[in-house]
């Protein structure tokens, strides 16, 4: 026996009145899920619990990308280009 009379025990969710909305609830609600700060909010969390989960993946670690360290290949044309033509700086 825990003391407890059977009368007093607390009410479940089930038992208790439902209540309607509030409607300026409800239209806050609506306005908050239709911006898109909100889903760029929800995506950033998601992605972070994600990337705790199961790691970060190669292509945000840099391991797929290819890094850049001379000229690019626009620069270097334009640089043959001018020499061939003779227009030197």
């Amino acid at each position: 026996m825990t003391g407890v009379p059977p009368s007093s025990t607390p009410l479940s969710p089930s038992c208790l009145p439902a209540t309607p909305p509030h409607p300026r609830r409800t239209a806050n609600n609506r306005q908050l899920l239709s911006s898109p700060l909100f889903h760029r909010g929800v995506q950033k969390i998601h992605k972070s619990v994600h990337n705790l989960r199961h790691g970060t993946p190669l292509e945000e670690m840099g391991g797929t990308k290819i890094e850049r360290n001379g000229p690019s290949y626009l620069a270097h044309f334009k640089k043959e280009l001018k020499e061939q033509l003779g227009l030197k700086k």
